[in-house]
């Protein structure tokens, strides 16, 4: 097929009007203004999405569309689904006062930082509108509290219902009543809960929301994007009017991303019909209101590189630290469903649309909630029972570029508790491969020490060190072994086998023995369960797998004491 007609792919724009003047491939997302327009009976709403999949270039484009402006732009929408739709969709073009605003560089690191950040915001978006002051809009005290902002000398008070203010302003002097249009709106309220001072951000933002959004006759239409449907302990609790259509919902689902048809045309008109199939094994996977949907910013990319080598372009985007930090933090205690992510599988888990951020950090169940809207986990509902209510969902990684950020964070883990030891890692498993008793002893001291001062909550749970060193090696060896592991006797003994997926590579059958009885002589201990192992030919899996050679060990964790017995 000829590629004369392709245009360049726009990768780093998110200006709809750039991208049209500069004549660059646009994938129509002006069914959004449709539907918004046909959505009559809700007034402001929001649109919880990972990021990078289309927010600020839908929220630019709905500016364009529908801001007051002398400029004619008829010409950034001919050819368009909204052009196209013509009359009544027309008559609202270009015919509203809009105020538009993003959150995206507000990234405060304490309390003080935050109220100077959202001062100096606040000051640059009255600094649009100062014409205001030149003719008869303002009455006299509006005039006092717009200079206050403009010198930063307002309260807190003050600076929450500049939007709503705003919007009369504009209303009085254009008589259309006014979109208001919010990107990023949580962006500061993911840095604020990492900062411990989450709770004076929450507040803020929802007195500034709620007047401005609920209860305002200035507005004609509200939209607000970010990553997560954010609640805290009031967080949007007096929002009645306000409206959450996130991924889980059918409403506006192929807004954001790109569907599978969408691809496809895009594929065909660059001539890469041969590399569908591998961008939707690395791109596809995500279900959206029942439709398939693709990370548009991971597509164009890919699109855009004539030789396809990058394929993490997503992960490359920003920071996962929050999304790391978590997955350390409560892989321990769920790390047979991290299992069964990594390996391609689903786990079933109660799923809500809101995400109370302080939560996810203390809570496992919590965390599912925030993985899944931030685009690092896929759900297909299930059906309902008569005790459910909370919708379940089947979790699973989306594709191969976001299961990088699961083996990647856990490779990193190990690398971090081996880090002081000669080799490393790969030193370790060389050890347990070559049946070094004696290094791996030495090692695994080193490593439960490691692991205990780095998290103190360890200390209370001695059954979590073994665990976190099958995960480890889950992930480390996943490519070459599968491991395989189960609890006997309560949480007192964690068998672990290690299986070659060829024939001729080692293999190891492993009892990790947890709070060894003081009475009997730690070596006793490890003998006994090196014997149970081999009565209960643990090794059965490993010679059919074609191991050589077999392991056999038994591990003793005793206080700081570390014990390895060898069959």
């Amino acid at each position: 097929m000829s590629t004369s007609a392709f245009k360049p792919v726009p990768v780093g724009f998110s200006d709809f009007r750039e991208i049209r003047r500069r004549g660059l491939e646009y994938v129509d997302k002006t069914a959004l203004i449709q539907h918004l327009l046909d959505d009559r009976g809700i007034k402001a709403m929001v649109f919880p999405r990972p990021r990078r999949f289309g927010k600020t270039l839908n929220l630019s484009t709905l500016r364009y569309f529908f801001e007051k402006s002398d400029e004619d732009r008829a010409y950034l929408f001919e050819g368009t689904a909204i052009w196209e739709a013509g009359e009544p969709y027309r008559s609202h073009f270009q015919r509203y006062p809009t105020i538009y605003l993003t959150f995206k560089d507000l990234h405060p690191s304490n309390l003080d930082e935050w109220r100077s950040e959202i001062a100096f915001f606040f000051q640059q978006l009255l600094m649009q509108y100062r014409s205001l002051l030149q003719d008869n809009t303002l009455k006299p005290w509006e005039k006092k509290e717009f200079m206050a902002v403009l010198e930063k000398r307002a309260d807190i008070a003050t600076l929450q219902q500049v939007l709503k203010d705003l919007s009369a302003w504009l209303h009085r002097r254009h008589g259309e009543p006014v979109v208001i249009l919010i990107d990023e709106y949580d962006t500061p309220i993911h840095d604020a809960e990492l900062g411990g001072f989450g709770k004076e951000v929450f507040g803020f933002i929802d007195t500034l929301l709620g007047a401005a959004l609920k209860d305002n006759p200035h507005f004609f239409k509200g939209v607000i994007t970010g990553i997560l449907r954010v609640v805290g302990d009031s967080f949007f609790s007096g929002l009645d009017d306000f409206t959450a259509y996130d991924i889980l919902q059918k409403p506006y689902s192929t807004c954001f991303g790109f569907t599978e048809a969408e691809v496809d045309s895009l594929f065909r008109r660059a001539g890469l019909e041969d590399r569908i199939e591998e961008a939707r094994t690395w791109y596809k996977g995500y279900n959206f209101g029942g439709n398939v949907i693709y990370n548009p910013w991971s597509i164009v990319n890919y699109v855009s590189d004539p030789d396809g080598r990058r394929r993490d372009y997503w992960l490359d985007t920003s920071s996962n630290g929050l999304v790391r930090d978590l997955l350390i933090r409560h892989a321990l205690t769920v790390d047979a469903d991290i299992r069964a992510l990594i390996d391609g599988g689903e786990i079933h888990k109660r799923i809500s649309g809101n995400v109370v951020l302080s939560k996810a950090s203390e809570d496992p169940h919590a965390m599912w909630n925030l993985f899944l809207f931030t685009g690092y986990l896929n759900a297909r509902r299930l059906p309902l029972d008569d005790l459910d209510i909370i919708s379940r969902y089947a979790l699973s990684i989306p594709n191969r570029e976001v299961r990088l950020v699961y083996t990647r964070t856990f490779r990193r883990w190990m690398e971090i508790f081996f880090r002081h030891q000669s080799g490393g890692t790969e030193a370790f498993i060389r050890d347990l491969f070559n049946g070094d008793t004696w290094a791996l002893e030495w090692k695994l001291e080193q490593f439960a020490a490691s692991i205990s001062s780095e998290y103190d909550r360890f200390k209370g749970d001695p059954a979590l060190i073994p665990t976190g060193l099958v995960l480890g090696l889950f992930v480390v060896l996943h490519g070459t072994h599968r491991v395989v592991s189960n609890w006997e006797l309560g949480r007192h003994r964690l068998n672990v086998s290690i299986i070659p997926r060829e024939p001729g590579r080692p293999g190891v059958v492993m009892a990790l023995m947890i709070d060894c009885p003081e009475q009997r002589p730690l070596e006793e201990v490890l003998t006994q369960a090196v014997k149970r192992l081999d009565e209960q030919d643990d090794e059965a899996a490993l010679v059919q797998a074609g191991a050589e050679p077999i392991h056999v060990y038994a591990v003793g964790f005793a206080d700081e004491e570390v014990r390895v017995v060898k069959a």
